[in-house]
């Protein structure tokens, strides 16, 4: 009985120590058992969000978002639909929908640091992921994306080749057990053309991706000397890196990295502006009297004023005041 027992209790430890393991002696043959082990890919979440550089011509410009895919570098991904549930609330799902619920954003309301959720603490793999694609809908002839301009509402069309969506090629990181947090710019001042005709809009977007948590901003106000009659719709552009001669947008030398409108303050009646969620770093910050005088589509000459030097701190707003 002793020698039972004590071969009992090895066997007992044995199994205790391994899912894989060699039972050997204790007065039978030697034997092996193998536990299949399955191996569960660590996980984290990441939020993301969509937030907007303004244009000028337009009242409102609704863009309608049906999905996210989030590529990572092992070759798998995640594609997340927004779907009708049983109930008719908004779920998201990983397979298509029987009925889409997609999300439209006003994204002219989004300026100056306001931002909306696109995905919210949504658990996905971690690991390195090197794009994103947001599932726009601007079908010609289909009431999904528009722009508002003059009272009057015109769709949104885009190129053929961004049928598919919006490709985002900048890699991020999602750690193990913790949330991400990345904001898309969607910059309508680059990505929305005027064909000129009055009532045909293309999209044309210009995405940028900012970490948000380790973003910062830039905010002041603008000498009312500045501001004239002819300055109503005066912007603020912003230049990434230092003694940066200011530029117009047109894809041709130095590009903004992002812009802000100049507003009236009713309660302070000061001209503000808030040129928000930029990447930690040195930029050149320069007011533009005739922000509307900016056509993508052109070189544009175009007078800046008060190029100021300014470094933006994570997690931080600079205040910079710009005047004579």
């Amino acid at each position: 009985m002793k020698s039972q027992s004590f071969c009992l209790r090895i066997r007992a430890a044995a199994l205790a120590a391994s899912l894989t393991t060699a039972l050997i002696g204790c007065g039978s043959s030697a034997g092996t058992t193998t536990a299949a082990v399955k191996t569960v890919a660590p996980t984290g979440a990441i939020t993301l969000r969509i937030t907007d550089s303004p244009i000028d011509f337009a009242d409102h410009v609704f863009i309608q978002v049906r999905g996210i895919q989030l590529q990572n570098s092992n070759g798998s991904g995640s594609t997340f639909y927004y779907c009708e549930g049983p109930g008719g609330e908004r779920v998201l799902q990983q397979t298509d929908c029987a009925q889409s619920a997609p999300l439209s954003f006003d994204v002219l309301a989004l300026t100056d640091g306001l931002s909306d959720v696109l995905l919210g603490d949504q658990k996905i793999e971690a690991g390195k992921y090197v794009w994103m694609r947001l599932l726009v809908d601007a079908v010609s002839g289909v009431r999904d994306s528009f722009i508002v301009t003059g009272g009057a509402e015109y769709e949104l069309t885009m190129p053929s080749n961004e049928q598919t969506g919006l490709k985002i090629v900048r890699g991020f990181d999602v750690d193990a057990n913790e949330i991400a947090d990345f904001t898309v710019d969607f910059d309508l001042r680059k990505s929305v053309i005027n064909t000129k005709t009055g009532t045909e809009f293309m999209l044309r977007p210009t995405l940028r991706v900012v970490d948000s948590f380790a973003s910062g901003a830039v905010a002041g106000t603008v000498d009312t000397s500045w501001m004239t009659q002819s300055c109503v719709k005066a912007v603020i552009y912003a230049f990434a890196g230092a003694d940066v001669t200011p530029d117009d947008i047109d894809m041709i030398g130095a590009e903004p990295v992002t812009t802000a409108r100049v507003h009236l303050d009713p309660v302070s009646g000061n001209y503000t502006y808030k040129l928000a969620f930029l990447d930690p770093g040195d930029y050149t910050v320069a007011f533009l009297c005739q922000g509307a005088g900016d056509d993508v589509e052109k070189n544009d000459t175009l007078i800046f004023s008060g190029a100021t030097n300014v470094t933006v701190a994570s997690g931080n707003t600079t205040q910079l005041d710009l005047g004579p």
